[in-house]
């Protein structure tokens, strides 16, 4: 086994994950609403807390899967780049798996669709193409803002004219 420090844990979920769990129908309207918001929603701030909103919805065990993984993800995506080593100044190459790259290779396993029936042939792969597109650009919005979109915020009541916002983690 490679040994990743902190991120070893999501090489062992990612392992044994089964990812046909995230169709029941809390993670359905999740892969769902998550394509619409992204599509229509042209703010990247906005789509990071409609995202987070919805992440908040997922049943715990989903949520906690899905955290382990994507912070897994953002760490090798923060490798795709050569770098230069400070201490000797040698060239260190990157891994090339950006978390566009990582998106398309997760996305439809992620938030898989079930197909229609009925359909035919080239309507549906129309169909798919489009939603492939789209849970890639969620699944990239996900690894790229993962570091703040499994915290929930509470404002708490207004101080001297001021809100005060507590951070606290799912886990």
């Amino acid at each position: 086994m490679v040994r990743l420090g902190k991120f070893s844990i999501a090489v062992k979920i990612f392992g044994v994950c089964d990812f046909s769990h995230l169709a029941v129908t809390d993670c359905t309207l999740f892969a769902n609403f998550a394509r619409i918001f992204l599509a229509e929603i042209r703010n990247r701030r906005l789509q990071a807390e409609a995202l987070q909103h919805l992440i908040q919805l997922l049943p715990p065990a989903n949520r906690d899967t899905l955290e382990a993984l994507v912070t897994f993800l953002g760490e090798v995506a923060r490798h795709a780049n050569d770098r230069r080593l400070p201490a000797t100044g040698e060239w260190l190459p990157g891994n090339r798996m950006d978390s566009s790259n990582l998106a398309t290779l997760f996305a439809p396993n992620i938030l898989h669709q079930h197909s229609a029936g009925g359909a035919n042939r080239d309507e549906l792969s129309a169909e798919r193409v489009e939603e492939r597109a789209d849970s890639i650009n969620v699944v990239r919005a996900i690894i790229d803002n993962s570091h703040h979109l499994f915290e929930v915020r509470i404002r708490s009541a207004p101080i001297t004219g001021t809100t005060v916002y507590s951070v606290f983690s799912f886990r």
